[in-house]
């Protein structure tokens, strides 16, 4: 089975904890013995994680995890798990069998955390939150003013993408993976384009990939149809080929730039990045009052786990 390489630095971190050696990080081709991943219990997995929280693999009830949060340890739960040979096992506590990553120990060691976090005394947030409506604007219109006279691809493409990813409540790596065959002319409504993101983080099969309707938009500013057609007409449109020739990377820093330009002028304090655009388009269609299956739908994300609802600012009118 092919696993990611971080998925591998965090097996090899957590090896070199129980261990006391330093296993290579960076050598996803080094195998550890399954021997040796059966005697893992419960209570390694618990001391590990602790250090990472609290850097003490014992901590006393008065220590604080100020170290790591909840969400990080859960990633590194699931990526320790994937390697382990019983991974779909629960953990059986009397006979010391199974996954131990999916114990009851483990899982009231990250509540811990969490009810920290909640009280304000774990790690704070890094997440980036939703941007609003005006400022998703002012974005557009900065884009315009920094490089209207210099960068003229930068700009169109910057203002197509972010346009096309408010609308399609999509991420940045979706858009940037959009090929130029999978926009279409709707023929029931000529105002309108279709457009299937066959490409993305959500998408397992066919059907969560549905062929999609591109509204148009009686602001020029933020018109996703007119922004794409003249980016297209101007530098893209190979066809068959992918709509926009920046790579993720390198329109990322781009929006970087314009955030923490003085053009950008936020309304509220919290990070913001190119993820806030994804949390912005999802809080403002609920604020209109769409339903939050239909905002769902929209943004292709699986229903199974509600997703969706870690997008969806809780301050709704």
């Amino acid at each position: 089975m092919v696993r990611r390489n971080d998925y591998y630095t965090e097996i090899a971190q957590f090896m070199s904890f129980l261990d006391g050696i330093e296993y290579p990080r960076n050598d996803n081709s080094h195998v550890f013995p399954q021997e040796r991943l059966l005697e893992i219990t419960d209570l390694d997995v618990v001391s590990y994680f602790n250090f990472k929280a609290y850097h003490n693999a014992n901590p006393s009830p008065s220590d604080q995890p100020i170290y790591c949060r909840s969400s990080t340890l859960e990633y590194k739960k699931k990526a320790i798990s994937s390697f382990l040979p019983r991974q779909n096992m629960p953990w059986d506590d009397i006979t010391q069998t199974g996954n131990p990553t999916r114990s009851r120990a483990v899982h009231h060691m990250i509540q811990k955390v969490k009810v920290h976090e909640v009280r304000g005394t774990g790690v704070q947030s890094n997440a980036r939150r939703a941007v609003e409506w005006e400022e998703f604007v002012n974005v557009l219109v900065a884009v315009r003013e920094i490089y209207s006279e210099s960068k003229a691809h930068s700009m169109l493409m910057a203002l197509s993408v972010l346009t096309l990813q408010w609308q399609l409540i999509g991420r940045i790596d979706d858009i940037m993976q959009l090929r130029t065959s999978t926009v279409l002319f709707n023929v029931r409504d000529s105002f309108t384009l279709h457009i299937k993101m066959s490409w993305s983080k959500n998408i397992r099969t066919e059907m969560q990939s549905p062929t999609q309707i591109l509204i148009a938009a009686m602001d020029p500013i933020i018109c996703p149809l007119l922004n794409l057609v003249v980016y297209m007409e101007t530098f893209g449109g190979h066809a068959g080929g992918l709509m926009f020739d920046y790579s993720k990377k390198t329109t990322t820093n781009l929006i970087d730039e314009i955030l923490a330009s003085s053009n950008f002028r936020a309304q509220r304090a919290g990070r913001v990045g190119t993820h806030s655009f994804r949390k912005g388009s999802a809080t403002y269609a609920s604020r209109f009052g769409l339903p939050k299956d239909w905002v769902n739908l929209r943004g292709r994300w699986r229903g199974k786990k509600k997703q969706v609802d870690t997008y969806i600012d809780v301050d709704q009118p």
